[in-house]
């Protein structure tokens, strides 16, 4: 098997934008907000790690204050002459708790993806905690439990992250973060940076590392509406 395979690019694709409602991209972690009521986002997103290329279109909706719900296709290619892979899922985060600078929410997402005629659903739900200071620097912590049903059968693992928005000036940010499977003991770290170029629109750019890996690049753009 290659050192770069294609299920491990389109989990990687999932994660860094794994739905609409999560944080804004690039980040893998997910931040404990929501979109204003009645506001919509679409977003889509280009990864590539190695010779393997993916992408992704994600839709969200907040139908109230403290809901967020979003619906997301992906899919991988090899341009080596791997198998193709496909992908779609399911979000929804709900922050009922806001009091002063820190919001907290829950957030579970279901993604079922086909590789090599297998298909496999994953199944997270995660605890949400940012701090948003004064300062500008954004916080983000998450802790979750993910489930995996194979062919194989079924795994459970949890999921650790941690992540940094910090502002430079009012339209830009550069983001900082690491998330950690504890099932795999994988820990991926990733730098980037996103910029309002027009009013709800951002685009944004990202450099992932996984040990062991080549670096993912992805890019993107988010429009809110």
């Amino acid at each position: 098997m290659r050192a770069v395979d294609l299920g491990a690019t389109l989990a990687i694709t999932l994660a860094v934008a794994a739905g609409a409602a999560r944080a804004e991209g690039p980040m893998l972690n997910d931040d404990a907000g929501t979109l204003a009521q009645g506001k919509f986002k679409v977003e889509a997103v280009w990864n590539k790690l190695d010779t393997v290329s993916g992408n992704l279109l994600a839709f969200g909706i907040a139908p109230t204050a403290t809901l967020e719900l979003g619906l997301f296709g992906a899919q991988a290619k090899d341009s080596a002459g791997g198998a193709n892979s496909r992908g779609e899922g399911l979000s929804a985060k709900w922050v009922p708790y806001a009091e002063g600078e820190v919001t907290a929410g829950f957030k579970i997402d279901y993604a079922r993806t086909r590789l090599a005629g297998l298909s496999t659903t994953d199944t997270t739900l995660t605890v949400l905690l940012t701090w948003r200071p004064a300062s500008g620097t954004v916080m983000h912590i998450n802790g979750g439990r993910a489930r995996r049903d194979a062919g194989a059968g079924t795994q459970s693992r949890n999921i650790y992250g941690l992540g940094f928005e910090l502002p430079l000036g009012e339209r830009a940010q550069l983001t900082a973060e690491v998330q950690r499977d504890a099932g795999s003991k994988t820990d991926i770290q990733q730098f980037g940076g996103r910029w309002e170029v027009l009013p709800g629109l951002k685009i944004y750019a990202a450099r992932a590392k996984v040990r062991g890996q080549p670096a993912d690049k992805t890019l993107g753009f988010a429009y809110e509406f």
